[in-house]
């Protein structure tokens, strides 16, 4: 799945990737310019934790605090079927 520079609100894109992750089978997570708040990016760090499923995860283009992405580095530590990771286009670092 891929969402690219998508106008919807940040809300609907929580509450998307809340029923991603119980599903928990995903193996392709694009969310590219998708208005990703600081509650999404704990949603999605606990997706990639607990996931065995997902393979490629692009979450490019999202300007959010250097805080906010604490939880997803630490979910990236410990997952051992992640392969592709894109980051780029965010202030990770101040």
């Amino acid at each position: 799945m891929r969402i690219i520079d998508c106008r919807i609100p940040p809300a609907v894109t929580r509450e998307l990737i809340t029923t991603l992750r119980e599903k928990n089978s995903i193996r392709v997570l694009g969310l590219v310019n998708a208005k990703i708040s600081g509650a999404s990016m704990q949603e999605i760090a606990t997706l990639v934790k607990d996931s065995v499923a997902l393979r490629e995860l692009d979450l490019s283009w999202n300007i959010l605090k250097p805080k906010n992405y604490t939880g997803l580095l630490a979910a990236i530590a410990d997952n051992r079927s992640l392969l592709t990771l894109n980051l780029s286009w965010n202030r990770i670092v101040d």
